[in-house]
């Protein structure tokens, strides 16, 4: 599994920034709260930038699309 997929899934199903991402009621979907509090906190923790446009890339990458 790469390693974007793997940090994405530990961050969603763990107790780390639950207030800024997280999976929908139904966990079908990614929600992202706060998109530039993500980039600006998350994002260079776990991914090495502050771009939310770099996380959305990655994100498409894998093959997930915003609805």
């Amino acid at each position: 599994v790469a390693t974007f997929v793997r940090t994405l899934f530990s961050l969603l199903n763990g107790p780390y920034e639950d207030t800024l991402i997280a999976w929908n009621n139904n966990g079908e979907r990614i929600v992202v709260a706060d998109p530039s509090r993500f980039a600006a906190e998350v994002c260079p923790k776990y991914f090495r930038h502050k771009n939310w446009n770099s996380f959305v890339r990655m994100l498409n990458m894998y093959d997930f699309h915003k609805v």
